[in-house]
């Protein structure tokens, strides 16, 4: 349904959602693909909280979405990160609809 433009000027932004650490842990991975990180290298890369990122870290290999050897993590099976994403944002779209 349409506003008029003095609504749509008094409206205010709704604020943007901040990105999980589980979110900022695999887009990191994602964007450095090509190698493994250990545990301080991944905090520090995301300015993350210790305790959080080893959190997420162990979420996302329980899910396939990071691999971890020994002290190192990288990023998990493709598909699988293709998968969650794919479900992430067909959530958010009915998130959307429901608070419509």
């Amino acid at each position: 349904m349409p506003i008029d433009s003095e609504t749509f000027g008094s409206t205010a932004e709704e604020p943007v959602a901040e990105p999980t650490d589980a979110e900022r842990v695999l887009a990191f991975l994602v964007a450095n693909a090509d190698r493994a990180f250990t545990l301080q290298e991944v905090t520090a890369g995301v300015d993350g909280d210790h305790d959080a990122v080893e959190a997420a870290l162990g979420r996302l290999t329980e899910r396939g979405l990071a691999r971890r050897r020994t002290k190192y993590w990288a990023v998990g099976d493709v598909e699988a990160i293709r998968a969650a994403s794919d479900l992430h944002r067909e959530l958010a779209a009915l998130s959307d609809q429901l608070e419509a």
